[in-house]
């Protein structure tokens, strides 16, 4: 009856599932025709295996399904990426590594971690950071390009600047700071101190260029305190024009 958001929606609809392995198409992205099959032989070989993820391409705008025989795409992943589950959590806490559009994930993950956090715009970074912090959860790499991931100008990860630019890093920024803090416990004190520290640097940029007038605010309430407490892991070096 009304518009719930990407979120809540997304928890709707798993509630209502019966099947084993949970595979969600954004409506403006596209499948190989091979998809679920390839999908579906990898978890038949791999029963430890949690979640799969597979290679994809990238894909403009207006680019129909049709056209894509005859078009030249790049890939997402160069080349294949590390998923080792003993080292996956750190690595996705600094930098996301998982190509969200490429993945299914069996029911029983689910089950085990709960659904998405409806407080985090960035849903799926901190659904895969809460099922790969326990070092269990094993993920899968299907070294196939099975997915078509159209570059929406609208997205929340979005750069374009266009009229939804500013509002658009806004929330995203915040996304990325909440999940900063809600893992930091889980990892090294000097992890945590370098990635928010990356953080507030991004976070002050944008302002400065495109919000001047609260560019004062994010240094007086953030970054300053933030460099006054943690200088020592930051390093002098790093605090150079600041």
């Amino acid at each position: 009856p009304r518009n719930l958001g990407v979120t809540p929606a997304l928890n709707k609809l798993l509630e209502k599932t019966r099947g084993v392995v949970l595979f969600a198409l954004s409506g403006d992205d596209m499948m190989a025709e091979n998809y679920i099959a390839e999908v579906m032989q990898v978890y038949k070989e791999h029963p430890e295996a949690s979640v799969f993820v597979s290679n994809g391409y990238h894909v403009e705008e207006k680019v129909k399904y049709a056209e894509l025989a005859n078009a030249s795409l790049p890939l997402w992943y160069k080349k294949n990426p590390d998923f080792n589950k003993d080292t996956l959590f750190e690595r996705l806490y600094w930098q996301n590594c998982v190509f969200a559009p490429g993945v299914s994930v069996k029911r029983t993950v689910y089950d085990d971690f709960g659904f998405y956090d409806t407080d985090i715009c960035i849903e799926d970074l901190e659904f895969w950071l809460r099922i790969s912090r326990t070092k269990e959860t094993k993920f899968i790499y299907i070294d196939k390009p099975l997915i078509f991931y159209r570059k929406n100008p609208n997205s929340v990860s979005s750069q374009e600047k266009n009229e939804r630019y500013i509002e658009r890093n806004k929330v995203y920024l915040a996304g990325c700071e909440k999940i900063i803090e809600k893992y930091a416990p889980y990892v090294e004190k000097d992890l945590y101190v370098r990635r928010k520290w990356e953080h507030l640097q991004r976070e002050w940029i944008f302002y400065k260029m495109n919000v001047p007038e609260a560019e004062t605010r994010i240094l007086k309430e953030k970054l300053y305190p933030f460099i006054k407490e943690n200088w020592h892991t930051i390093g002098w070096k790093q605090l150079v024009g600041y």
